[in-house]
């Protein structure tokens, strides 16, 4: 019986170490350069950033941390980085911006920006290792 629990216990210990993404903790500092309170959303989560104001955010995302069956590796599993979705939300009007991609993950600054000009609401970002 003992020598089961202990097979077990290896056999979980090697699963979770041999997973091939892992929780990894990033930063964003969002920019809003607007007269309007937006939200930064990435993922399932929300930031809200003052008007003309900034915000420095830390959350996790998941990166590669070993390849994928099949894979040859590449520089996103050697630098822990993955392309992340932000979009932001006007609090007065509404609108979301369309969604862009930026990178981010381990050793990562992103930063983000909202903008509105003449009535078009727009993000960008980019990142510093």
């Amino acid at each position: 019986m003992l020598l089961r629990v202990a097979i077990v216990t290896v056999l979980v210990a090697l699963t979770i170490a041999c997973h091939p993404l892992r929780e990894q903790e990033v930063v964003f500092i969002a920019y809003n350069v607007s007269n309007d309170r937006v939200v930064l959303v990435i993922g399932a989560q929300e930031w809200e950033i003052p008007a003309n104001g900034s915000t420095r955010i830390t959350t996790t995302v998941l990166v590669p941390s070993a390849p994928y069956t099949g894979s040859t590796g590449g520089p996103s599993i050697v630098d822990r980085t993955v392309q992340v979705s932000i979009a932001f939300r006007n609090l007065r009007t509404g609108r979301l911006t369309t969604p862009i991609l930026c990178q981010s993950g381990r050793k990562v600054v992103v930063n983000v920006w909202y903008e509105m000009f003449s009535g078009y609401d727009g993000a960008r970002c980019s990142s510093s290792f």
